[in-house]
């Protein structure tokens, strides 16, 4: 893909997207998984998005007062690909991406039995990445 087009995306995913560590529970613990979505009214970024990292595209009706919503989304590997590429493009995603890089590699290293530290520092990525979306600022 040439370089504009991915300058184009990542400008999309830095004003229309988000990056985001999701906390689930799970019997007696919680799972944390990586997401990267894009949701718009305009269906060609969203499908571009698609066609270049893979992931679902589906139309999201919302009540009569709102236009449906285009939405893009890449889990696990596929999302560590799209930031990966996006990385040098990106602005206002940019701490975001890379946190979720870090939080990506740290729960890729580690073993199959989850101990209370890995527990921990899962949860510390989350609790960073919630506070980096609940500031404001001008990067």
């Amino acid at each position: 893909m040439r370089k504009i087009d991915l300058a184009y995306l990542a400008g999309i995913l830095d004003g229309e997207g988000c990056v985001h560590i999701a906390k689930e529970k799970r019997k007696q613990s919680f799972v944390y998984k990586l997401r990267v979505q894009v949701s718009m009214v305009d269906k060609v970024p969203p499908m571009l998005a698609h066609n270049t990292f893979g992931g679902y595209l589906r139309l999201r009706d919302r009540n009569a007062k709102w236009k449906p919503l285009w939405e893009w989304q890449v889990k696990s590997n596929n999302a560590v690909t799209c930031l990966k590429v996006l990385l040098p493009y990106l602005r206002t995603k940019r701490v975001e991406a890379e946190l979720a890089l870090k939080f990506w590699s740290e729960k890729n290293h580690v073993a199959i039995r989850k101990t209370k530290e890995v527990a921990a520092l899962e949860e510390a990525n989350y609790t960073l990445m919630k506070s980096l979306k609940n500031k404001v600022s001008l990067r």
